[in-house]
């Protein structure tokens, strides 16, 4: 009983001391999320805003306006995938500048649970845009194959 307890206490008082390296590594990091978070933003915005103008262009006339609707759809969904991780690589970098500037463990890890967040958002992003193209790759193989018969 006595040992577990010993454990349990040990585990708690556990700590991680950065060094001055590891804190300038932290500060680049987080300076280059920042950089990267509102380049994202910024290409959301942009992306949400051509849909948009195609998509009232195409109101111009009756046809295409469906397709132009369901462009519009699709890009506000993908606008919609790809700015939850560019938030969570925001608050990272938010969240560990202040971490350094104050010392704070806290900070530190909110920082590091939303950088994992982002990295494990982006990863989902990827593996499904990756079934998606292979998807896509396998339909172009088949309408080759069948107009080449």
């Amino acid at each position: 009983m006595q040992e577990q307890e010993n454990t349990e206490k040990s585990e708690l008082d556990l700590t991680i001391e950065l060094t001055k390296k590891a804190e300038e590594f932290l500060a680049l990091a987080s300076k280059w999320a920042r950089i990267i978070a509102i380049i994202s933003f910024i290409f959301i915005a942009s992306y949400l805003l051509f849909a948009l103008i195609g998509t009232l262009s195409t109101f111009g006339g009756n046809e295409g306006s469906e397709r132009g609707g369901f462009l519009l759809l699709v890009a506000i969904i993908l606008g919609g995938i790809y700015v939850i991780p560019s938030l969570y690589l925001f608050r990272f970098a938010r969240s560990s500048k202040s971490a350094l500037e104050a010392k704070d463990e806290i900070d530190l890890e909110k920082s590091l649970h939303a950088l994992g967040i982002s990295f494990r958002l982006l990863g989902f992003i990827l593996i499904l845009f990756a079934i998606l193209y292979v998807a896509g790759m396998l339909i172009v193989i088949n309408d080759i194959s069948m107009i080449l018969r």
